[in-house]
């Protein structure tokens, strides 16, 4: 193992506590450190290395629970879809979280779609309105962002 490898790694364990906490007191505090954690572990682990990926869906599970959580800003919907479409691609499809970080990245477009507040293309606007005119046992439901962050409670 490299040592920015071991340091990633390192890294990544430290986001552990602070995400168990967010998803204990909903503190937007803890989901900040969390977030912080996940981006150094991304940035010090190599390209090649396979466990960027696991870093990769954190980080961005990160950013879709603080933007449907606290803080509504476009830049963190945005980070969310860049980063687990990410790690859809980077994970293999043989793989068995990448059908798991497909409903990820799929969660995140979603909300984009949904959000008015993140849509300024008109023809998307329309198309957005019309499909939430559908009842709603027709549109799938959002996942909680705090059920998304339970991944780091060392269930495999």
């Amino acid at each position: 193992m490299s040592l920015s490898s071991s340091l990633g790694a390192t890294l990544f364990e430290s986001t552990n506590e602070p995400f168990k906490r967010y998803g204990e007191s909903g503190s937007s505090d803890e989901l900040d450190q969390a977030i912080r954690y996940a981006q150094q572990a991304v940035d010090s682990t190599p390209s090649n290395d396979p466990k960027r990926t696991k870093y990769l869906a954190d980080l961005g599970t990160g950013y879709y629970a603080r933007f449907v959580t606290y803080r509504k800003e476009p830049s963190d919907a945005e980070s969310a879809i860049s980063t687990l479409d990410q790690s859809v691609k980077l994970t293999p499809a043989d793989d068995p979280e990448h059908a798991h970080r497909l409903v990820q990245l799929g969660d995140a477009l979603l909300l984009r779609f949904n959000d008015k507040s993140l849509d300024t293309n008109p023809t998307t606007s329309s198309v957005r309105s019309s499909s939430m005119n559908r009842p709603s046992r027709q549109r799938r439901q959002t996942i909680n962002p705090t059920l998304l962050l339970w991944s780091h409670s060392g269930i495999p």
